[in-house]
């Protein structure tokens, strides 16, 4: 089995700089304006007829409808 040559050294990493003056701050994001108050809800109306009521009383497997 042929042998492998050396790697190369790994490149050393420079020093960071020492910064005399601190970052200047992130630059201020203008605030939205208020969004408006919502208009009121209407009280929920009941349709009878459109959507069953399965809470209204326990329906038991037995009374569903074999497929």
């Amino acid at each position: 089995m042929a042998q492998l040559p050396p790697l190369p050294p790994f490149p050393r990493r420079r020093p960071t700089p020492v910064l005399d003056t601190p970052p200047p701050p992130p630059p201020r994001v203008a605030e939205p304006p208020p969004l408006p108050p919502l208009p009121p809800v209407p009280p929920a109306v009941p349709l009878p007829g459109l959507v069953p009521d399965f809470c209204a009383r326990p329906v038991s497997y037995a009374s569903l409808p074999r497929w």
